[in-house]
């Protein structure tokens, strides 16, 4: 049977089967305990009980192996029965040890996005100032090719925008059926879309919706826009094109779509090269969230549970992600 005791010891097994260090573990664990012993406290206080908190068979599964378990369950993706057997329990005492841990790290998640401070007053540090006129997408695909948007960026600097889609169990009823159908994957899908800034830290996370909902519907209706600093830049793929018409003060960068009669020019595809070069880091941020099977195996829970997972995983990938980059700024 697992125990996080057995497990520790062996650094590579235990990435391989929790997706993060014992360290990292460690960590998360510190910063679960005081969220879990004051929801337990509150549930416990608002029940009616013959007896005193604390009465009763004690569980064999502490924070540490409750922890151990929702990570295992998020990993692998395991039905609950299967880890059950890994821990030596009922899937439904699996099912009941999970839940509360997924609630408290979906809350962890939340509590990493948001935009530094240093956005509300970002410093471009290249020669010139980027003009929102380098990086908008003309009317005509051929006209004027814009300034390369590479540059040296202060962190927070630019906003990158992308939505990413997981299969989902195709429902019973129709209606459902047809809402969750993306034309784009052929199958029915989870959409969530992700703002990450340029150095691929999350900073932003929509609800997830049906798979049909065009990726530029999401952003309208996600309040996504709205939360972001005044001064940054916008930069999004070519399935975003018009936001430059509804963000007329602010700096967007899109890459440009060649059309029948109107090749791209050089310099056209030039500028569409760097987008890339910048947006690489979104992919980055997505296949790391994807690591987690529970966001890559077909999800099999009601969808409603859906967004926990996510920002489950969000948290752990930018608590990552933070440790990383102070490691390079104290090098």
């Amino acid at each position: 049977m697992l125990n996080y005791e057995q497990l520790s010891r062996k650094s590579g097994a235990f990435k391989s089967l929790i997706g993060i260090t014992p360290d990292e573990f460690q960590a998360l664990l510190a910063e679960v305990g005081p969220r879990y012993l004051a929801a337990e406290q509150k549930r416990l206080a608002g029940q009616e009980r013959q007896r005193a908190p604390g009465g009763g068979l004690k569980s064999r599964h502490g924070l540490t192996e409750r922890l151990l378990m929702t990570m295992v369950w998020l990993r692998l993706y395991l039905t609950c029965e299967a880890v059950g057997v890994l821990f030596g329990v009922d899937k439904s005492t699996v099912s009941r040890h999970t839940g509360p841990i997924l609630h408290i790290l979906s809350d962890i998640g939340v509590d990493t996005l948001g935009w530094s401070e240093e956005a509300q007053a970002p410093v471009i540090t290249t020669d010139q100032t980027l003009d929102s006129s380098d990086c908008a997408v003309p009317s005509e695909p051929n006209e004027g090719a814009p300034a390369s948007v590479i540059g040296s960026y202060a962190a927070d600097m630019v906003a990158i925008i992308d939505a990413t889609e997981q299969r989902i169990e195709r429902s019973h009823n129709y209606a459902i059926q047809k809402e969750h159908y993306s034309g784009k994957k052929k199958a029915h899908t989870r959409k969530t879309q992700l703002t990450v800034n340029e150095q691929g830290r999350i900073r932003d996370v929509s609800n997830s919706v049906p798979g049909s909902l065009h990726d530029i519907s999401l952003l309208r209706q996600s309040g996504t826009l709205e939360r972001l600093p005044p001064e940054i830049t916008v930069m999004a793929d070519s399935g975003y094109q018009g936001i430059q018409d509804e963000l007329p003060e602010r700096s967007v960068a899109l890459p440009y779509r060649a059309s029948r009669g109107h090749p791209l020019i050089p310099e056209q595809k030039l500028h569409n090269h760097d987008i890339s070069a910048i947006r690489v880091v979104v992919e980055n941020t997505i296949a790391a969230l994807k690591h987690f099977r529970s966001l890559a195996d077909v999800f099999r829970h009601a969808v409603e549970r859906y967004d926990h997972v996510i920002l489950a995983i969000v948290g752990i990938v930018n608590r990552r992600l933070d440790k990383r980059l102070a490691r390079l700024a104290a090098a």
